[in-house]
């Protein structure tokens, strides 16, 4: 029983636990190997395969799995010339209960500012399995996407039809200063 009025110092300790860390090992070590450690799967998709010259697109990869997914980062991926990459948008959902793992999703917004078919490459995923004592290696890809020329396109004005051209010239009127129902009262106008 605790007295309300009264202050007691105790120390707590936990029972010590002992862990053994090893090295992973250097022999068949792939080249692109970033230290991830654990069992994933790799899987990935463009959200539209066909789409027009400067029109957005998302290549979306999925890696789920059991380890640390806190310490993985974006897959270096070289994207095709001609298409325009923004930095990857990451998001993490962890694994339910005492397991270390979960999923992590990675984003890619690309726009496509030449016509043509483009191959973006397999995407690959190295880490060391402790389950086999190997490092192992997942793929997705790799993804083609074939882009279209932009409609109505005006030489002059790259990235605008002549519909958004038009539409912009109609957007923004100026205010009559003439007008006869606006007096002037000193240096405003009402």
């Amino acid at each position: 029983l605790i007295n309300p009025g009264r202050v007691e110092h105790r120390v707590l300790a936990s029972p010590t636990i002992q862990t053994k860390a090893i090295q992973t090992p250097r022999e068949n070590r792939p080249p692109d190997y970033a230290g991830l450690v654990g069992k994933y799967s790799l899987s990935g998709s463009l959200d539209q395969e066909e789409v027009n010259q400067d029109e957005a697109v998302t290549l979306v990869l999925k890696i789920g799995g059991e380890g640390n997914l806190k310490t993985l980062d974006a897959p270096a991926i070289k994207f095709p010339r001609g298409l325009e990459v923004f930095e990857p948008k990451l998001t993490s959902e962890p694994a339910l209960g005492d397991i270390v793992g979960g999923t992590r999703t990675i984003e890619y917004v690309i726009i496509p500012r030449e016509e043509g078919r483009f191959t973006i490459p397999r995407v690959r995923l190295p880490f060391f399995s402790p389950a086999t004592d190997r490092y192992e290696v997942e793929t997705a890809g790799p993804f083609t996407l074939n882009v279209l020329p932009r409609d109505d396109v005006l030489a002059d004005s790259p990235g605008f039809s002549r519909r958004e051209v038009a539409l912009l010239g109609q957007d923004i009127r100026f205010l009559k200063m003439n007008h006869s129902r606006w007096l002037r009262t000193g240096k405003s106008w009402y």
